[in-house]
């Protein structure tokens, strides 16, 4: 779909006029500077939204965090430390806040998306520094875009000239987990043989020899075992599917944290439910993020790269989004991958290490 054509210029005007003076600004490139700081109340444009408005279910129900912008000059940031702007989009209608002001439009979604009618309040913000000039270039990105695609629970909004807008849907407590715990959690206070959930991210999938998986939350591990489940008395569990899970998806995975059979603190759970959620962390923006959340998380390294560039004992901490980046693609998605040079596999078994 193509984007609908500007109205004209006399018209901007005269809009932007009716609207600056009750508080709001019509979508004009060559609107005035925002006035000092003030409270602004929202005045409606005129509807010219068709009734039956092509609209996308995928965007709405949630409100889009963004975590990073990348310019037509292939720079590539998060945003300022202490802002927030957001995306919330509503049958045929788009809101939100652009780090200082909060903006409304009308949006159309099919194949490609259209965003206009755009207007915002008018408010001057002095920190913290760099706010209004970020604020601009989000609502001249923001405006221009003709794609978009939504991976999970991630949102990228693109324009013909190459520039992006990255968001992130953070789930809610109550979705996030399910009552269920983190590895770390559930490591911390064990409680053996006993139905519990835990989530975390799947690693080494198909990659070890036992039908098993690492899964991996706050920055501890546990080996989740799905099959070939026999308890001392010959009674065997029955097998969990894995069919639709791959590395790197975020799953919560019902099961028992089975009895420590030595001195150390099982880290052993057997399965009886896996089911994949939308992923908790927010993407790397860049190599550097990757490499530090790595080291944060215990490993020596840390890259990002796509699946057929790594070795099958590299840990999969969450995904690299990192629009028009040789490491990423074309699409600047891959895997920001850890491991340590000297030890591949950290806490699993070497008896279960992959030939």
């Amino acid at each position: 779909m193509k984007k609908k054509p500007m109205m004209d210029f006399i018209a901007i005007v005269a809009i932007a006029a009716v609207l600056i003076s009750a508080g709001c600004i019509e979508d004009d490139r060559s609107a005035p500077t925002p006035m000092p700081t003030r409270t602004t109340t929202e005045t409606p444009l005129p509807a010219s939204t068709p009734t039956s408005t092509p609209t996308d279910s995928h965007l709405e129900g949630c409100v889009w965090t963004l975590t990073l912008t990348a310019g037509s000059d292939g720079d590539v940031h998060p945003p300022i430390p202490g802002t927030t702007i957001t995306a919330s989009f509503e049958n045929g209608k788009i809101s939100g806040t652009a780090g200082c002001n909060q903006y409304f439009g009308a949006y159309t979604a099919a194949d490609n998306i259209v965003i206009n009618e755009m207007s915002w309040t008018e408010m001057s913000c002095e920190s913290p520094e760099g706010v209004m000039e970020q604020e601009t270039q989000y609502l001249d990105i923001l405006r221009d875009v003709t794609t978009y695609t939504i991976p999970e629970n991630q949102l990228t909004l693109g324009t013909e000239d190459g520039r992006a807008l990255v968001y992130h849907a953070e789930l809610d407590t109550t979705t996030r987990s399910e009552g269920a715990l983190s590895v770390s959690e559930l490591l911390e206070s064990p409680v053996y043989d006993t139905e519990v959930k835990v989530y975390g991210i799947v690693n080494h999938l198909g990659q070890l020899l036992c039908p098993c998986f690492t899964l991996y939350s706050d920055r501890k591990m546990l080996d989740v075992r799905y099959d070939l489940m026999a308890e001392d008395d010959g009674t065997e569990r029955p097998a969990v599917s894995v069919e639709g899970i791959e590395n790197g998806n975020w799953v919560i995975v019902t099961g028992e944290l089975r009895s420590s059979t030595g001195t150390a603190p099982s880290t052993t759970f057997w399965a009886s439910n896996i089911e994949k959620i939308d992923a908790l962390l927010a993407p790397f923006s860049s190599l550097q993020d990757c490499q530090s959340g790595c080291v944060e998380a215990g490993f020596e390294k840390g890259e990002c790269k796509w699946p057929t560039e790594v070795e099958p004992s590299y840990f999969i901490l969450g995904p690299c989004v990192i629009p028009s980046s040789k490491h990423c693609g074309n699409e600047g998605q891959c895997n920001c991958y850890c491991y340590n040079i000297t030890r591949p596999k950290p806490d699993i078994k070497e008896e279960e290490a992959p030939i």
